[in-house]
């Protein structure tokens, strides 16, 4: 299992990954553990003396990287510190995935900053110091998938066998609800995915809450239709173009701990596949 100081950093299609399996090692990672809040009180008290608290905002996430290349030239690391200044210069964006605890965290931002270093030592190889900034500093997990899945019981009595097959407890087929835990540190964003194998009207999505997405459209053999909750992302698509959907939708997220989505419709519910994807959040 990668521990803590094995990341990845992307830019465009170009990698920097760290381990025992690649040609850098990771020294440092600082800024990974916690996010800056910014909290405050409404300036003015109402008549009774009382006050109102904000909403926390959270700051932009700086990691400052120490990698260091493992080959004796200075070669690769002069090479790589141009890239990084490069794509520095470009403002482009990036992805750092960092490994903590056996889980993996997902970060996007950019390069902010890239400085070349000396060891403390002078028999050490120098180092390059990376500073990455997250604008959105929340962190996210790996991507997870859920198929909504039933089973259809075919044992009957007196006991029945089907050719080439023999006895069987049941078919799975697509269900309609589906039961899950998330973990993290806040509440995450879902893609539900629905896929039609017929006649379906206005299919919707809801939770245990009541809250719930309706699209408001019909869809036929083929179609796929798609409802986003992610934050600033939220959308309803039917084979990608947006579509309409009902007014009083709430594009509710998943709640940390036990969750339960049902899929329904006017008619036709059973005529749809469904995969639902989402990636837990974490503060550090």
């Amino acid at each position: 299992m990668p521990d803590r100081k094995e990341i990845k950093l992307q830019i465009g299609t170009n990698v920097i990954q760290t381990g025992a399996a690649y040609d850098w090692d990771c020294l440092s990672v600082q800024g990974d553990d916690y996010m800056e809040a910014d909290v405050s009180l409404e300036e003015i008290a109402t008549d009774d003396g009382s006050y109102e608290l904000r909403p926390p905002r959270y700051l932009p996430r700086y990691i400052d990287l120490e990698i260091r290349s493992k080959v004796t030239t200075s070669a690769q690391i002069d090479a790589t510190e141009l890239l990084l200044k490069s794509y520095m210069d470009a403002k482009a964006s990036s992805i750092l995935t960092i490994y903590k605890n056996g889980v993996e965290r997902i970060g996007y931002g950019r390069i902010a900053d890239v400085k070349k270093r000396r060891g403390a030592k002078w028999n050490e190889k120098p180092y390059i110091l990376v500073t990455f900034v997250m604008p959105d500093p929340w962190f996210v997990g790996e991507l997870n998938t859920n198929m909504f899945r039933a089973e259809t019981p075919l044992i009957s009595f007196p006991l029945s066998f089907i050719v080439d097959v023999g006895l069987t407890t049941g078919v799975v087929v697509s269900g309609n609800d589906i039961m899950f835990t998330v973990g993290g540190h806040e509440s995450a964003g879902f893609i539900l995915t629905l896929t039609a194998s017929g006649a379906v009207v206005n299919p919707k999505v809801a939770n245990a809450d009541g809250d719930y997405v309706t699209i408001k459209e019909t869809l036929a053999d083929g179609d796929i239709a798609v409802i986003s909750t992610m934050k600033r992302d939220k959308y309803t698509t039917l084979n990608g173009v947006v579509c309409r959907y009902d007014r009083l939708s709430e594009f509710f997220a998943l709640a940390v701990g036990s969750n339960t989505l049902t899929v329904s419709a006017d008619s036709g519910v059973d005529n749809l596949s469904k995969s639902l994807t989402w990636r837990e959040r974490y503060r550090g």
